[in-house]
């Protein structure tokens, strides 16, 4: 990911504008990498997505206290700052 597509994105709690994305930030750690498709403002699998992203923090031994609906929320709010109807959440 060199690039954020959308014009604002999450960082650290923060709604951010993409033109201040830094891509040397995701070389600092470890990324985990998922996109969510968004039809009508809706994300599709989104239990599947949340689930697979817990499991991969897990597998990498990560301690995960990011609550379920914390993650939910956020793709909510991401949807709605960037008026997303159909497109992807990378």
């Amino acid at each position: 990911m060199d690039s954020v597509v959308s014009p604002n994105y999450i960082r650290d709690n923060e709604i951010v504008s993409s033109s201040d994305f830094n891509h040397e930030q995701i070389n600092n750690g470890i990324v985990i990498y998922e996109v969510i498709r968004v039809c009508n403002g809706i994300p599709l699998f989104l239990e599947a997505h949340i689930d697979r992203f817990i499991f991969s923090i897990n597998k990498l031994g990560r301690k995960n206290n990011i609550l379920i609906s914390t993650i939910a929320s956020r793709i909510s709010t991401l949807i709605n700052i960037n008026n997303l109807s159909i497109g992807n959440i990378n």
